[in-house]
């Protein structure tokens, strides 16, 4: 499996983008994505950027 990493180098491809509801009494100022991997896709020129099997967020 793989998924578009949150960060992307072609404009023709949507970042991953993860949305949670939080109850009212949480802030949370940012995310951190676990490092995408290079993955090289038939047919295209650059390789893309992406989540493969497992991957972490780390939210604070």
């Amino acid at each position: 499996m793989h998924i578009q990493a949150d960060e992307v180098n072609d404009p023709n491809f949507i970042p991953t983008r993860i949305t949670i509801e939080w109850p009212a009494s949480f802030q949370i100022d940012s995310a951190q994505f676990s490092a995408p991997k290079t993955f090289k896709m038939i047919g295209e020129d650059q390789p893309l950027q992406v989540f493969s099997n497992q991957f972490t967020v780390n939210f604070w």
